[in-house]
């Protein structure tokens, strides 16, 4: 037998070696390439936690803030004890709330980085409701103690 007759009846065995090589090739290339989208996602919802972290903190503050100054504001103003309460335990349930975030978001810290894309979805969704809970309470605080803060 020749060696040209040897290489041409090995070629279909030399092609479906090649073709093989060629699928794991590409099949490891897809998945690297997953690997690295997976990773990009996480740094992007890592990144939307800590600003809405710092969003609703900021949001704490307003409350924080709006409760001072209508206690500043009421001082001045011939209002009941009643209503000095009512402003006093509004600025102490903020910072409360505050304190409380405050821990939540240390307890994300500590599981940040095992955090997998399921985990920080759900933080997010989490990080979401209590935005729009602050965001009611700086709504509330203004609509109750609106006289105060014009």
């Amino acid at each position: 037998m020749s060696t040209s007759s040897v290489l041409i009846s090995l070629a279909p065995s030399v092609i479906a070696i090649v073709s093989m090589l060629v699928s794991m090739i590409s099949a490891v290339i897809a998945w690297r390439m997953r690997q690295h989208t997976e990773k990009i996602q996480l740094i992007e919802y890592k990144r939307i936690v800590r600003v809405t972290s710092a969003h609703i903190n900021s949001l704490w503050n307003d409350v924080i803030q709006e409760a001072n100054f209508a206690k500043v504001k009421s001082s001045t103003l011939n209002v009941d004890q009643n209503y000095l309460e009512r402003i006093e335990s509004a600025g102490n349930r903020a910072k409360k709330g505050q304190k409380n975030f405050a821990k939540m978001i240390a307890e994300y810290k500590e599981r940040e980085r095992d955090l997998t894309i399921k985990d920080a979805v759900e933080e997010i969704l989490i990080l979401e409701e209590v935005k729009i809970s602050v965001q009611g309470d700086v709504q509330r605080i203004k609509n109750e103690f609106s006289f105060c803060l014009d």
